[in-house]
């Protein structure tokens, strides 16, 4: 799971926590009507310093798919822009 964020200010801040600790109840959901063990899910976060830049968001994005994200949010902006073409890009190369 991955999050591309703008800024480091302390409402993105939020953004993040917020990301994080709905990962973890998703899961816990999932074990509750499943009876399944999850492992729980690693979540990647980069912040681009910017919320105008898909150049940023594309790069980023790209980092955190070469980690193994199958999921990017953004907290971005504009930035997130280039959340698209990197998942298109990747996907186009995957088949």
């Amino acid at each position: 799971m991955g999050v591309v964020l703008g800024m480091e200010i302390p409402v993105l801040y939020k953004f993040e926590a917020g990301y994080y600790w709905g990962i973890r109840y998703g899961e816990k959901l999932y074990e509750k009507h499943t009876g399944k063990r999850v492992e729980p899910l690693t979540m990647l976060y980069t912040y681009t310093g910017a919320f105008n830049d898909p150049a940023r968001g594309k790069t980023a994005t790209e980092a955190q798919l070469a980690q193994g994200a199958c999921i990017v949010y953004n907290v971005a902006g504009a930035t997130g822009l280039g959340i698209f073409e990197a998942v298109e890009e990747a996907a186009k190369k995957q088949g």
